[in-house]
């Protein structure tokens, strides 16, 4: 079954910009929605967002994959009452602006359903619609300090570190592409449009559950989940691994030549393992460090221990398996060339039915201006005025 058309018939009006908006947007049109991103004439600020390649950043790619381009000055009359029109023939909004910016531009909720009464309307910000930290802007790297997530990012260095990808952008996105379909299901039974109100802040704190109760009931540093568990030296790179029971412990300490270590009273059960792990930890770097990484992965993998060595990026996309468990396919982009684009679970592939291309800023801005009504004439016009780019 292609699930790749479950949406056609949906229109996006995407009015969002980065990565927690458009991401969730890149969603909804990889399964059939008519994703209309309303981009300034510049470009959203994502497409500079790294190394740019003609109008396009890895980042955009990734994110406006099966969106149309309608480059739009929205600080113009002429420019909002496009917007309007767009969104009286739209199923949802999104956006990421912080508070008060679509009010400002004529845009936000009650304007929006005004115009359209079953409008599903996402709104995405960093610490939420009100309180005393609503207006503060909320890029990741913030939102990782402000949550915990670097807190819980300890290097070896002993210094709390961002997580070097984007992770509340995409929870975000993620979280907000659920709100979305729950809501499309909801007005699908007769329960109409509503806004969704979804922040960074909350979509972490949903991510990292568990760890706000481990925290309220064990304290700021609780013992690690399973000992050892971990990324260890080699003597040329890095392994992981993990003993999660008593069974791979005891082929863990076999296999890293410390057979002896399972009778040690400070590590024979997994609670004295846990109190004493830092400990542990030293014992094994000692042992990790005399071998290079080709050596241990097969003593590790005779030993069944779940372990990889730490890989690149290059070393993934390089991987045999990446390729047979179907993350990953290639498509050629225009103006880019040939570029991995990742697989969704259970969603179609890329070439497969699912969307391939990004849009370049303003692609499609004269084909959606005409399904809007608007005339030849006056698209020139608008363009002339600088209005829109097409």
């Amino acid at each position: 079954m292609n699930d790749a058309d479950v949406l056609k018939g949906i229109r996006v009006a995407d009015f969002s910009q980065g990565i927690a908006g458009p991401y969730c947007g890149h969603l909804l049109a990889h399964y059939g929605a008519d994703v209309v991103k309303i981009e300034p004439p510049i470009g959203d600020w994502l497409r500079s967002n790294g190394r740019r390649l003609g109008d396009h950043s890895a980042q955009s790619l990734m994110a406006g994959r099966g969106k149309r381009s309608l480059a739009l000055d929205l600080k113009t009359e002429s420019g909002r009452a496009i917007a309007c029109r767009l969104i009286k023939g739209a199923d949802v909004v999104l956006e990421n602006s912080r508070p008060g910016v679509m009010t400002r531009l004529g845009l936000d909720y009650a304007a929006a359903s005004a115009i359209q009464p079953d409008i599903i309307y996402l709104s995405i910000t960093g610490f939420g619609q009100s309180g005393p930290y609503a207006g503060r802007p909320g890029v990741d790297t913030v939102i990782q300090a402000y949550t915990g997530l670097t807190f819980a990012n300890v290097g070896h260095d002993g210094v709390p570190h961002r997580v070097g990808i984007l992770v509340p952008d995409m929870v975000t996105a993620l979280y907000g592409f659920q709100s979305i379909m729950v809501a499309l299901y909801a007005k699908a039974i007769g329960r109409g449009g509503r806004f969704l109100d979804v922040s960074l802040t909350q979509a972490m704190a949903a991510f990292q559950a568990y760890k706000l109760i481990e925290t309220a009931l064990e304290g700021e540093r609780p013992e690690p989940l399973a000992v050892p568990s971990g990324t260890y030296p080699t003597a040329d790179g890095w392994i992981s691994m993990s003993a999660i029971n008593e069974g791979q412990w005891a082929r863990l300490a076999a296999a890293i030549g410390r057979p002896d270590l399972v009778d040690d009273q400070r590590f024979k059960v997994r609670d004295a393992r846990r109190a004493h792990h830092l400990l542990l930890n030293e014992i094994i770097i000692e042992e990790t460090k005399k071998q290079p990484t080709a050596a241990w992965l097969p003593r590790l993998e005779s030993a069944d221990i779940p372990h990889n060595k730490v890989n690149a990026y290059s070393d993934l996309l390089g991987d045999p398996h990446f390729h047979a468990a179907h993350a990953v396919a290639w498509i050629e982009q225009a103006s880019v060339g040939r570029v991995p684009v990742a697989g969704i679970p259970t969603a179609p592939r890329a070439g497969e039915g699912a969307p391939s291309q990004a849009p370049a800023i303003g692609e499609h801005s004269r084909g959606v201006l005409a399904e809007l009504g608007y005339g030849t004439m006056e698209i020139d016009a608008l363009i002339s005025a600088g209005v829109v780019v097409g």
